[in-house]
């Protein structure tokens, strides 16, 4: 083990890995040979100048950098699948794929997780009015931590934008066409359908109170 120039420290194991510990000793980090390491077992601990971690293992050598703002999660049994939108909110981290919508906290190294009830294609994850939205293939849902809540069953929701003009109110593209959700006592839900167009809207911007301009694949 060492206590290293951020206060942190390095704990080698025989065969679990190496561990990151904060100055009270909660764990920051976890790694092991799953997760990159060439063997489990950690024999030696050395910190260089640029705070880059090497490791003389059982088998080989390691350098880690913890201090790297990118972080790898390597999904070697293909659970999450093609990963389309993610997003960061509070302490929980967002991933929306083909499989589903999936989600783990970012103070711990658990694995992630999916959300019950969001099987099938996520296309977007976004926050509006302090409200973390998802579009689906199934529609809208509203996330609060790990509960998924379905609040439009309008199929293929490709994005929303907080109408400016009325912040009750959010413009949404679908396969349809464009789809509006209103805000009342305070919750969100499905109100109308724009009438008249029924291209499918997967990139819109609102110019202002009367346009709002939409691109198509080919029209």
């Amino acid at each position: 083990s060492i206590h290293t120039k951020d206060g942190n420290f390095i704990i080698g194991t025989i065969s679990h890995g190496v561990f990151q510990l904060d100055n009270t000793g909660n764990i920051i980090s976890k790694i092991d040979q799953e997760s990159g390491l060439n063997n489990n077992t950690i024999l030696n601990i050395f910190e260089d100048s640029n705070k880059n971690i090497w490791l003389g293992l059982d088998n080989g050598i390691s350098c880690v950098n913890f201090n790297s703002p990118f972080k790898v999660y390597d999904d070697k049994n293909g659970k999450l699948g093609t990963t389309y939108a993610s997003y960061k909110h509070g302490d929980y981290l967002y991933l929306g794929t083909n499989q589903g919508l999936f989600y783990k906290q970012t103070n711990n190294s658990n694995d992630f997780k999916l959300i019950n009830g969001t099987e099938g294609q996520v296309w977007n994850i976004q926050l509006i009015d302090n409200t973390l939205f998802c579009g689906h293939n199934l529609g809208t849902y509203i996330i609060e931590k790990d509960v998924a809540y379905l609040i439009s069953t309008i199929p293929g929701t490709w994005k929303l934008d907080l109408y400016p003009f009325k912040k009750n109110i959010i413009i949404q593209g679908n396969y349809n066409g464009l789809n509006v959700l209103k805000k009342t006592n305070n919750k969100w839900h499905y109100s109308h359908k724009i009438k008249g167009f029924s291209n499918s809207s997967r990139y819109f911007e609102i110019i202002d109170n009367k346009e709002i301009i939409v691109t198509h694949e080919y029209k």
